[in-house]
């Protein structure tokens, strides 16, 4: 009978522990990591960031549309460069002088512009045959700096005026390898409305963005050295502050002051996000620093770099922590 009772007691015991252990598991606070956010390869083109959105934003590079012609009221089918300022740069454009993708072996970097007398953009693409009223595209190739920060070469290979169509070929230069990919083709319709194209993305729409997450050449007894950096949409109003001494946990960015904007003459953040060291040439994290930043939206944000380096011990891949108000 005794034995009866004792397996009773310590059957009721059980569930007793395994009642009060789920009690202590569902009043146990629960600590919430900040969001992060990791890069594709900023060596391979440049990554948006927005906080307001936390996503990336990839920037469009040129425009299709019917747009009025200079000097004319009548709409034309054209292509436009992205004329905003993107942190430090622009999209530029040359022209080729070409008719075939695979003529343009190398891209010229000083023949770049940005195309403020639309010699090169606008309409300057096609014939006019005044007879029949047709439109003929060229087949001039053009290169383009992106918004990314890479050369593209394009050629609008054909117009289909009865649907408003463009036919585009283009292929991306591996500044690595010093080779071009394959080529890739787009069809750009603008019946309707202009459409945004991103030679890396595609059709895009417009998107706001608060870091630019790049690659900076920085000037070395030995020449240029490319250092990873980030860049403000000052464009945009975005301004931030470096603070130092400080364990992330602990700042408070509604208290930070100082925040200014990126100027021609000097980065807010640039190259300071990533320590470098000259024995084992790898980039770290700075201990105990941390960026202050506010947004396009108005927010205050608070981020720090965690690594320059994927799971796989790849660089080039700026991962960052971040929290939101």
């Amino acid at each position: 009978m005794n034995y009866f009772r004792n397996i009773a007691f310590l059957f009721v015991a059980a569930l007793l522990f395994a009642a009060c252990s789920e009690d202590d598991a569902t009043n146990e606070p629960v600590v919430q990591a900040d969001p992060t956010f990791t890069s594709s390869n900023v060596k391979d083109g440049a990554v948006y960031y927005s906080f307001d959105d936390e996503r990336s934003a990839p920037q469009w590079d040129i425009k299709f549309g019917n747009y009025q012609a200079q000097n004319s009221p009548a709409l034309v089918p054209m292509f436009l460069l992205n004329e905003t300022l993107l942190g430090n740069s622009y999209v530029r454009i040359y022209n080729s002088g070409v008719t075939a993708l695979d003529d343009v072996t190398t891209p010229d970097a000083a023949m770049l512009s940005m195309d403020e007398a639309k010699e090169v953009q606008g309409d300057v693409w096609f014939d006019y045959n005044f007879q029949t009223h047709t439109v003929t595209s060229k087949q001039l190739v053009y290169v383009v700096e992106t918004s990314a920060g890479v050369m593209v070469k394009f050629r609008i290979d054909a117009y289909d005026q009865t649907q408003d169509v463009f036919t585009v070929s283009h292929a991306r230069y591996d500044a690595v390898t010093s080779t071009w990919g394959a080529a890739q083709h787009l069809t750009v319709d603008i019946t309707d409305a202009e459409q945004l194209v991103s030679f890396d993305n595609g059709i895009v729409e417009p998107m706001r963005w608060d870091i630019k997450l790049t690659v900076i050449a920085v000037p070395t007894p030995i020449g240029p050295m490319n250092f990873p950096g980030i860049v403000l949409n000052r464009a945009a109003g975005v301004t931030a502050v470096v603070v130092n001494d400080m364990p992330f946990a602990d700042v408070i960015p509604a208290s930070a002051t100082g925040l200014t904007a990126d100027t021609d003459a000097a980065l807010v953040i640039g190259t300071e996000c990533l320590d470098y060291d000259e024995n084992s040439h790898r980039l770290t994290p700075f201990v105990d620093r941390s960026f202050v930043l506010q947004t396009v939206g108005g927010k205050r944000v608070k981020f720090e770099m965690l690594s320059y380096y994927n799971d796989e011990l790849q660089s080039g891949y700026m991962k960052f922590a971040y929290v939101l108000p």
